[in-house]
């Protein structure tokens, strides 16, 4: 594909609307899913710099960037750059900004650094940095060091089906080497944390609360193996274990969460509560009949949904 000029980047792609280019395939929109500029703000990490220290001042006004995921039949041009975003929940309101006239020191260069960041979430550099959609802070196993190019630029954030409501990134904005990223001793540096929300898909949150907890292995416990109850399945229980403690991580609702190891406390009382409702269930009946020659049956044997 021939180079794009930074001009027409940003006219398509940095202020696009969100309308389809193609029957099913369309651009990618700040807001992430086809939620554009306009319908939603950009937040800026404004970076100034004195000639020794480092400041980041993140815009407090504008909400929290929710990652969105494009819905059916909508896709990205599998033969385009930023097709890396299909199949994810996907946002760019965060952008570096320049504070003000950034002088660099002669040898010297403002880098960005990743510390740490909820396991998953993807980053991939944006127009004007070059070139377009390639991973970034540590996403495919890139370097966690980015070299920013002093212009406002907001990369995109991307993570496949998130467990969490809540998601965030570190970073520190340094003075390092300007080929190497090493930082230069004698400047001052700064910490800043990007937050996003997502909307997980919580298949086992089924006590509708907003979360997997203990709660909801209970309430599976409770109708498991009745034939006509909307979690009976067996297989539930391993979609509750796999969402169990992604979906308590970061809660919506304001209740304690449980530590991870309750898990098996959880699951033992379930257990047993499902036992003690078939022992009850059997003791109600004859155990054999004469009339029959009847067998004696199995206090807790569970049975196929």
């Amino acid at each position: 594909m021939p180079p794009i000029p930074r001009l027409l980047w940003f006219v398509t792609l940095f202020l696009y609307c969100g309308a389809p280019v193609h029957a099913d395939y369309v651009l990618p929109a700040m807001g992430g899913g086809l939620v554009a500029q306009g319908v939603v703000e950009m937040k800026h990490a404004d970076v100034l710099f004195d000639g020794s220290n480092i400041e980041v001042h993140v815009d407090p006004t504008v909400p929290t960037p929710l990652l969105r995921p494009l819905e059916a039949p909508n896709e990205f041009d599998p033969a385009l750059p930023w097709s890396v975003l299909n199949g994810k929940a996907y946002n760019f309101q965060y952008g570096w900004n320049p504070g003000g006239f950034l002088r660099m020191p002669l040898g010297g260069w403002i880098w960005i650094e990743q510390l740490e960041t909820t396991p998953g979430l993807e980053t991939y550099q944006r127009p004007p940095a070059e070139p377009a959609y390639t991973p970034i802070f540590g996403t495919a196993e890139t370097s966690a060091r980015w070299k920013w190019q002093l212009e406002m630029v907001h990369n995109a954030y991307a993570f496949v089906d998130p467990q969490l409501a809540q998601l965030e990134a570190t970073y520190r904005v340094y003075i390092g080497n300007e080929l190497t990223g090493e930082p230069l001793p004698g400047y001052g540096s700064a910490e800043v944390t990007f937050h996003f929300k997502a909307e997980p898909n919580w298949e086992a949150d089924w006590d509708h609360d907003a979360d997997v907890d203990s709660d909801d292995l209970l309430l599976w416990g409770s109708q498991f193996g009745e034939p006509d109850a909307e979690i009976a399945r067996g297989d539930a229980f391993l979609v509750w274990q796999r969402q169990f403690g992604a979906g308590s991580m970061q809660r919506v609702a304001g209740r304690a969460v449980p530590e991870p190891n309750s898990m098996i406390v959880g699951a033992t009382v379930a257990v047993l509560a499902f036992c003690r409702r078939r022992v009850a269930v059997n003791r109600a009946k004859p155990l054999f009949s004469l009339d029959h020659g009847g067998t004696r049956g199995q206090a807790c044997e569970p049975h196929a949904p």
